[in-house]
């Protein structure tokens, strides 16, 4: 399975700092439901200014920075799909299990 963490904030170290930190939060859930980290990579990393407008006026009022990171996940026990995305959905989240 393909998981993906996305982030955004003003500052592009802010983007990068805080998508790593959930990422490694994901990564670290899926540790402890059993997945074995040979089955556990980053797949994906990408990087990117979005300028933001007001509805009303179409006015240019900033820039922010997006962040994708995928993880792809060798899923050998196919009754886990559930607990594993509840899991990694908090932790991207900053919740526990």
């Amino acid at each position: 399975i393909y998981l993906g963490v996305h982030s955004e904030d003003p500052s592009a170290s802010e983007a990068v700092s805080s998508n790593n930190a959930q990422t490694q939060r994901v990564i670290e859930a899926l540790k402890q439901l059993g997945i074995d980290e040979k089955d556990i990579r980053t797949t994906n990393f990408n990087i990117y200014p979005m300028d933001q407008y007001n509805p009303n006026t179409g006015e240019k009022i900033g820039t922010v920075f997006s962040v994708d990171n995928t993880v792809y996940v060798t899923m050998r026990d196919l009754t886990k799909i559930g607990a594993i995305l509840d899991a990694a959905i908090a932790a991207a989240r900053g919740g526990a299990l």
